[in-house]
């Protein structure tokens, strides 16, 4: 007779509840007469680990299990033991059930001892054993540090264990990628230690795999977790001067030719062996441009700014001519005077909403520019800000701007719509009537619906005023 046989189906529910969620095996153990001194028990688990074991059962002491293989203890698991426990008058009648009662023990050691909290009283005649592995196994990694410098060595640990316990004489694939870096033993500990030398700058994904078991992808970075990108095109790479980076900590920059040197400040210069097309990368906390930073550079095409930026000088990038994409970064505040000014090939910009205020001649002549989405945040626009740029053909300025400058759409010739947002007498900024001075004949301020005598009263002239509807 199995425990199975000898409970309700409610109590047997809840026994399978109490069986561990991973995996487990039966043992089944017969005593013919409580009062044996032994009995034997054995198991076979599904891997082949066969193991006879030695029960000791003294009814008024302790049971004892001998563990002989301790290949079972070195696999995570525990003994799950369920048993009935009867008064002593009823054992006769096998239909009078005592309390259902379990325990576990960890197989840690060469004998086991199991204590019973009341020894006055017979086991049932047939219980059962519960071989349960604690969990599976887990192969975990490590690496000394998520940002090193470049020349610093990277050590990957892997930890390889089968629930606690230390999983001995294994095999650790490490990976970069989906490339095969070395294989590693495991030690007593069932650690495996790799140390990668010889990294260039860049960022680098580490994984490793044991007999099926895979470790989660671990991210290291090599120079710095955050980078600009600039694409360049031409023979030389130039700053301005001896004016580049606000900067805090180390930068390095990778010139996209197989050379790689640190920045101590002052003036970026770099020649290349043949005319062409690269992406300079430049690793570190650069807090922001100075004044003039990348200005008449020629062969600047795009730059991503990172988001460690916060300032950008005046005449940052003024005269870069083949300069046609930007990514400006949230954390961005304001923009210098003279910023852009000359960037004839800039078509475009989007504007994040962290911006607050536009210097003079900030856009001066960009006479590529057909499309700009300005800060939800703007304030302040400075004067000529927009001056000369001819493709440009209608602009919104949002609600927030308190202050337009002089001739900020001077000689704007393609300008036909500027998109007016103020809805009272007090948000409405007084019209100055060198903002479109020489610009197209055509142009219109569109207003808010109903508002044209409010900004009639503002000096606006009738004839240049549409409402919106």
């Amino acid at each position: 007779m199995r425990l199975y046989d000898t409970i309700s189906q409610s109590d047997l529910n809840d026994a399978i509840d109490l069986l561990v969620y991973n995996y487990h095996r039966e043992l089944s153990l017969d005593i013919d007469d409580p009062s044996n001194s032994y009995c034997s028990l054995g198991f076979d688990l599904s891997d082949g680990v066969d193991a006879g074991e030695e029960v000791i059962f003294n009814s008024d002491d302790n049971l004892c299990i001998s563990v002989d293989d301790k290949r079972l203890a070195l696999m995570g698991y525990t003994l799950r033991f369920y048993y009935y426990l009867l008064d002593k008058g009823d054992y006769s009648d096998s239909k009078s059930y005592g309390d259902l009662r379990s325990f576990d023990v960890k197989l840690d050691s060469d004998n086991v001892v199991v204590p019973f909290t009341d020894n006055q009283v017979y086991l049932q005649k047939d219980f059962v054993l519960v071989l349960l592995k604690d969990v599976g196994y887990r192969l975990l990694l490590n690496a000394s540090s998520s940002i090193v410098l470049p020349g610093d060595d990277v050590v990957l640990t892997a930890d390889y264990t089968l629930g606690s316990v230390p999983v001995e004489e294994a095999s650790v694939e490490f990976y970069n990628g989906e490339t095969l870096i070395d294989t590693v033993d495991t030690d007593e500990n069932g650690l495996a230690v790799l140390t990668v030398s010889d990294l260039s700058l860049g960022s680098y994904n580490f994984s490793c795999v044991c007999n099926g078991v895979y470790s989660d992808m671990v991210s290291v970075s090599v120079g710095s977790d955050t980078v600009m990108e600039l694409e360049v095109t031409g023979s030389s790479f130039s700053t301005y001067s001896s004016n580049t980076f606000y900067y805090t900590g180390r930068v390095f920059v990778d010139f996209d030719d197989g050379t790689v040197i640190e920045y101590n400040g002052g003036q970026l210069s770099h020649t290349y062996a043949t005319s062409g097309e690269y992406t300079v990368k430049i690793y570190g906390n650069i807090t922001g441009f100075k004044h003039g930073c990348f200005a008449f550079y020629r062969g600047l095409t795009s730059i991503n700014i990172p988001s460690s930026v916060t300032s950008i000088d005046y005449q940052c990038f003024d005269g870069c001519t083949s300069l046609t994409s930007i990514t400006l970064p949230n954390s961005v505040t304001s923009l210098g005077d003279q910023c852009f000014n000359n960037c004839t090939g800039l078509t475009s910009i989007n504007m994040p909403s962290s911006v607050t205020s536009i210097g003079a001649n900030c856009f001066n002549n960009c006479t590529g520019l057909t499309s700009i989405t300005l800060s939800d945040s703007l304030t302040s626009i400075g004067n000529y800000c927009f001056h000369g740029c001819t493709g440009l053909t209608s602009i919104n300025i949002p609600s927030s701007v308190t202050s337009i400058g002089n001739t900020c759409f001077r000689e704007c010739t393609g300008l036909t719509s500027i998109q007016l947002n103020w809805n009272t007498t007090t948000e409405i900024i007084t019209y100055n009537s060198t903002w479109i001075y020489q610009a197209s004949a055509n142009v219109k301020f569109s207003i808010p619906q109903g508002t044209t005598s409010l900004y009639t009263a503002k000096g606006y002239p009738a004839d240049k005023l549409e409402e919106r509807t």
